[in-house]
């Protein structure tokens, strides 16, 4: 009977106590869902007002512009994922997210209704079904169309970001044991959250499946209704909690804790001396396993951090990005300012890669496949760095995607001097191209692999044609076997000499001989020796015919001197004979030779030094003098050669 009237006050005490704890937790949750309907509210307040400032201002529609505050307003109103402008086709010509642009939407209901709305003559938001985004997670928009004289023109519209919802819902519930249901009006729920879980919507097999084969009965719940008079259909909110885990775990075990008491004594003194008996042994298993944990890990960390790699995983089931260390140097952020968010590796790459490098993720995601690329970073210090990424998928046991992992390295010196020397290779290629002397690159067995126009012309080939020549074949075969040259050959190819140039005549297409001044550079590592050899061709054709021209008119001018009556003979500015005509020679036959000086020649001359002197001056002289007993007419002439003073003529004609 003691027995039975404690069971009978404990059992009512508890009953008591249940109804106690289920009308507070009723208000918690009126409070809870009160407060979260207002902040979603306000957000929605906001979203409009942002719509309508983009309505009133697209008259002056300018795209550029327009773009940049699409990506000015998304950045700064994180419950906007994506704020994008269609015209009349359903395709996108504004957006936040580049990769959007030229990409058609006509067949979403946030299009067509907001269509139609607008042609009913109601200037009402339309808040669209959920739909699913490329992260796999069900998202839905704020659209409104406009137009002029009533001439449907284009849809603004606002996609909501559900991470952001999702994650003040969380920090707001985060301690709570409650179910969170967002839900469209069309009874579409976008997500739910138990606990701290994202959860996509429809029909799919969630965490809280365990909410739903409860009856009404067994939950307490409370709704709000997020009706505003300027949208067209709206959301509704609505937390969950069941009545079981108000409770202490202990009042839904008291009725079995007698039953099993004994049993679980018995069954935990096996277990006890089970596990007593083989705790050494699991310690020791497990402290070996923990040591190689941290050896590998210790490895990768190491390796990665000689390697200068950062490592990086994008969850997909939580929308979350981690970094490890070498990631946060390479950025040149700190663990502190880091969030976790996609969205804040985007802000540090470049603007002008933003969208290439979100396409290759985005593609990655479909497709379910790794990607390679470069793009390129704006650090905390404002300073852009060059960043190789690869990445690949990673699955679970039953083959589904669940997150991005990948490896970032900063490769900016290996870009400056891949710069560096495309510019050089540039310089390199624009003066061999423009170089006036003709030039090529010609391989150990002399066949041509590059030439320029200038080596083109000097040979009559085109390009094509030339290739298909050997030097050696296009040299004149007696050039060929000149000593002078093949010793300079043999001791260039034996690296014994760097260079050497010598004068060559070469074969025109046209059949005629041209000469050539031509200059051989090896090209040579320590490891190969020689790979091929740099030729210079200066055409001095014209330079040998006007020699050549020179000599012939020297032999007659000599010829024709020679055979004058009159004697002449050539002196330099130190008066020493250089030469002399035959006459000359027969003058003074026993004193004139070359080498001489004109005071040994003939001592009479003495009485010339003045007209000598003036001559030397640069000036025409003349005098008469006796030679031989013999009158002589003497003129003395300045001449010149190359430009430069050089000596004198003495032109002596007999009086008669």
């Amino acid at each position: 009977m003691f027995w039975l009237l404690i069971g009978i006050l404990t059992f009512s005490y508890l009953h008591k106590n249940y109804q106690v704890s289920i009308q507070q937790a009723q208000n918690s949750l009126d409070t809870d869902i009160e407060y979260l309907g207002l902040q979603v509210s306000q957000e929605f307040e906001a979203i409009r007002k942002i719509i309508l400032n983009i309505r009133k201002d697209i008259k002056y529609f300018n795209p550029q512009e327009l773009q940049k505050n699409f990506e000015l307003i998304n950045s700064s109103v994180p419950s906007i994922r994506t704020l994008s402008l269609m015209n009349a086709q359903g395709e996108v010509v504004a957006s936040s997210r580049l990769f959007l642009l030229g990409k058609k939407f006509d067949y979403r209901d946030y299009f067509k209704y907001a269509k139609t709305l607008f042609e009913e003559n109601r200037q009402e938001f339309y808040l669209s079904t959920p739909f699913k985004t490329i992260l796999d997670i069900y998202t839905s928009t704020i659209s409104i169309a406009l137009g002029k004289d009533n001439h449907f023109s284009y849809v603004i519209v606002a996609t909501l970001d559900p991470l952001y919802f999702y994650k003040n819902t969380i920090e707001f519930l985060k301690t709570k044991d409650i179910l969170f249901q967002f839900k469209h009006s069309s009874g579409a729920e976008i997500f739910s959250t138990y606990p701290n879980h994202l959860i996509s919507s429809q029909n799919e097999n969630r965490d809280t499946q365990d909410f739903k084969v409860l009856s009404h009965n067994d939950l307490i719940s409370s709704t709000f209704d997020i009706k505003l008079q300027w949208l067209e259909n709206n959301y509704s909110i609505q937390l969950l909690q069941p009545k079981s885990k108000i409770l202490s775990s202990w009042y839904k075990t008291s009725l079995q804790l007698i039953s099993v008491f004994i049993t679980t004594l018995i069954f935990s003194a096996a277990i006890l001396f089970y596990f007593q008996k083989n705790r050494k042994k699991q310690d020791l298993l497990i402290k070996q396993f923990y040591q190689n944990l941290i050896h590998q890990n210790t490895r990768l960390k190491t390796a990665t951090s000689a390697a200068n790699l950062g490592a990086w995983e994008l969850n997909l089931k939580e929308g979350t990005l981690s970094w490890d260390e070498k990631m946060h140097q390479i950025y040149g952020s700190s663990e502190q300012e880091f969030t976790g968010h996609y969205d804040t590796w985007r802000r540090y790459v470049h603007p002008d890669d933003v969208s290439r490098i979100e396409n290759l993720i985005e593609e990655a995601l479909i497709k379910k496949r790794g990607f390679q690329s470069q793009f390129r970073i704006i650090n905390k210090n404002k300073e852009t760095h060059h960043i190789r990424v690869a990445a690949n998928c990673l699955f679970s046991t039953n083959g589904n995607l669940l997150s991005l992992v990948g490896i970032n390295e900063d490769i900016s010196l290996i870009k400056e001097s891949q710069l560096k020397k495309e510019e050089a290779e540039a310089t390199l290629q624009a003066t061999f191209d423009c170089a006036a002397v003709g030039m090529g690159i010609v391989n150990l067995e002399g066949r041509f692999l590059r030439v320029n126009q200038a080596l083109c012309d000097f040979f009559g080939f085109n390009e094509e044609n030339l290739l298909k020549q050997t030097l050696e074949s296009l040299t004149y075969a007696e050039d060929l076997l000149q000593d002078q040259d093949l010793r300079s050959k043999r001791a260039f190819l034996n690296q014994r000499i760097n260079q050497y140039t010598t004068e060559k005549r070469y074969y025109h297409k046209a059949g005629h001989l041209v000469w050539g001044l031509t200059s051989f550079v090896n090209i040579a590592n320590q490891n190969t020796g020689i790979r091929y050899f740099i030729v210079q061709i200066s055409d001095i054709t014209q330079h040998k015919k006007d020699l050549i021209f020179l000599q012939e008119q020297k032999a007659l001018f000599d010829e024709v001197i020679s055979k004058l009556p009159a004697s002449i003979i050539y002196v330099d500015t130190n008066l020493y004979c250089q030469n002399y005509n035959t006459s000359a020679k027969k003058l003074f036959a026993h004193t004139l030779t070359e080498g001489t000086h004109l005071y040994q020649v003939c001592k009479d001359l003495y009485a010339c030094q003045d007209e000598i002197k003036l001559a030397l001056n640069g000036h025409h002289s003349t005098t008469n003098l006796l030679l031989h007993q013999q009158k002589f007419d003497i003129h003395f002439i300045p001449y010149q050669s190359e430009g430069s003073f050089k000596g004198l003529a003495m032109i002596i004609s007999e009086l008669p």
